[in-house]
This record gives structure tokens, C-alpha cells and sequence, in this order.
């Protein structure tokens, strides 16, 4: 009799094991989404911000051009797989006598996103460099 007993007991705690893992599946899933779209947009964050630095060093070697930043910034964002990156240099003439070099790097994250756009509809990552000549 009590041998019965706990076989019922173990079968009822069987099926509430599977309830229990269809209920938190979904949320465990919903999670990791999440995870991995988030660490897209800090990694195009960060490769913003290089890509910035590193276009704004190319236009304050002697002779470097707005066209060199751009094709900078634009290498680095296609090692990463960013498209639609728009590259702003300022001044857009590139003298001897240009004290400092702003450049400005916007990605869209709608375009940009591995999973999903739908976290980042309307969002752009805006990074800023500004060096002195």
C-alpha cells in the first residue's frame, strides 16, 4: 500500500516537472534573446566610437583628406557587418592651418539588429571623436 502511495506521488511530480519546464522555457528563451541583441548594440556602440577615433587620427596626419576618414570609418564598420553607417567630418576640407578634426559616426540599430528590429526600431547610436592637429 505504501509502495503504490509514493509511485503515485512520484508520477504526479514527474508531471508538474514538465508544466514547471513549459512554463520557464519560454521566458528562459525570451531572456536570451534579449541577451544577445543587447550585446549587439554595445558591440556597434563600441566599434562607433573606434571607428570615430580612428577616422579622426587619420585626418590629423599631415595630408590626410575627409575620403580617408571616410573609407576608415567605413572598413571598420564592415569588418563587423554595420551597414548604413553615416560618416560626418568637420571642417569638410581637411588644411594645414585646421586646428581640430570633429568626426561623427551615426549607425541605425534597425538595420543593424542579428535577431530582431523590434527592441530598436527608431534607435541610432551617435559617437562623436574630436581630435587637435
Amino acid at each position: 500500500m505504501a509502495m503504490r502511495t509514493r509511485r503515485r506521488r512520484r508520477n504526479r511530480r514527474r508531471g508538474s516537472a514538465v508544466v514547471e519546464f513549459a512554463i520557464t522555457l519560454p521566458i528562459l528563451i525570451m531572456f536570451l534573446i534579449f541577451m544577445w541583441e543587447f550585446s549587439r548594440a554595445e558591440m556597434i556602440r563600441q566599434t562607433s566610437a573606434t571607428a570615430a577615433y580612428e577616422g579622426a587620427r587619420q585626418a590629423i596626419v599631415v595630408g590626410g583628406s575627409t575620403n580617408d576618414v571616410e573609407q576608415t570609418v567605413t572598413s571598420i564598420m564592415q569588418a563587423v557587418g554595420i551597414r548604413d553607417a553615416k560618416v560626418v567630418v568637420t571642417p569638410s576640407v581637411i588644411t594645414s592651418a585646421t586646428a581640430a578634426v570633429e568626426v561623427t559616426v551615426d549607425v541605425p540599430l534597425a538595420g543593424n539588429a542579428w535577431i530582431t528590429p523590434l527592441f530598436f526600431q527608431d534607435m541610432t547610436i551617435h559617437s562623436t571623436m574630436t581630435l587637435l592637429r
